[in-house]
């Protein structure tokens, strides 16, 4: 995601490098989490939300808690092709569909060369939240043509907002003014509105300081107040590092996930619908480096 990178380039770094130092430790966790999960469930059941529950019962004669959704694609399975530079999941029961995320910061696009290179969707930025103590609410200057034009272009089209948001109360106003940004597009979106909760840069980051319990808090108020507003869905963007540090079990297995991950192949166990793999694209008709994405589908 974009959003006034050169404000948030210093905590960002920052906050990847200590990431990066921790995430060995991370995935053995998480790995041996999951094998922990699997030993102790005899008879997994699949709820209404996917999520796989253990009927087993402790000593105490309570069930176990739910375990997050798995991410079951195999990674040997994601090819990068050279030519093109995407990314494909190579297997005969799913289809890959090529996308893109813009916001204002693309300027100018030309949405028939984006289309003619073969990206199927894409994820428009309806606003974001400012940082410091003000917090205003702010719709993206080319949201409305965008979600126009990309629609016109026979793209796929779907959104996100970017939150600075501290309480329920702010995520529930993003909610509804995310949604109102769509209504007043007149576009008819293919895809969820995406929840994007991100850290910012410097001390105007505002919502940097919050709890696991706060941020999946303002994710579902951000859900329930754009879902009674419109009639579109609402997802949730992470990354490894919030997976693990930001979401609790129940939100991750609450909502769609769009995952963020720039390596060969996702790290995650949790289970994803889009991967955003590079933040350093290209792609005909927008000028600069791009984020890429694909959708992973099942083929019934």
């Amino acid at each position: 995601m974009k959003q006034r990178k050169n404000d948030k380039q210093s905590l960002r770094e920052t906050a990847e490098y200590v990431y990066y130092l921790l995430l060995p430790v991370l995935c053995i966790a998480a790995l041996l989490r999951g094998c922990s999960v699997r030993a102790k469930s005899q008879d997994p059941q699949q709820s209404a939300t996917g999520q796989v529950v253990s009927e087993s019962a402790n000593s105490a004669g309570t069930k176990a808690q739910p375990s997050v959704r798995q991410n079951t694609f195999d990674p040997d399975k994601f090819i990068h092709l050279e030519d093109s530079g995407q990314v494909i999941y190579d297997d005969p029961n799913y289809e890959t569909l090529q996308g893109i995320d813009v916001s204002d910061h693309q300027g100018e696009i030309d949405w028939k060369k984006v289309a003619e290179a073969g990206y199927e969707f894409v994820f428009v930025r309806v606003g974001f939240r400012g940082y410091g103590d003000e917090g205003t609410l702010n719709e993206d200057e080319r949201a409305l043509q965008y979600m126009k034009d990309a629609k016109a272009a026979g793209l796929k089209v779907g959104t996100y907002f970017f939150s600075q948001a501290v309480n329920e109360k702010e995520a529930a106003e993003e909610g509804k003014f995310a949604a109102e940004v769509i209504r007043k597009s007149g576009v008819k979106t293919d895809l969820p509105l995406v929840y994007d909760p991100e850290l910012a840069g410097g001390s105007e980051g505002r919502a940097n300081d919050l709890t696991r319990e706060q941020v999946s808090a303002n994710a579902a108020a951000f859900r329930d107040a754009a879902e009674a507003a419109s009639s579109c869905k609402v997802a949730l963007y992470t990354n490894l590092f919030w997976q693990n540090t930001y979401f609790d079990t129940d939100t991750l297995n609450d909502f769609e996930i769009w995952y963020a991950d720039y390596e060969e192949a996702p790290q995650t166990n949790c289970h994803f619908t889009w991967w955003q793999y590079t933040e350093t694209g290209s792609v005909p008709g927008i000028d600069g480096a791009m984020d890429l994405n694909i959708w992973i589908r099942r083929i019934d």
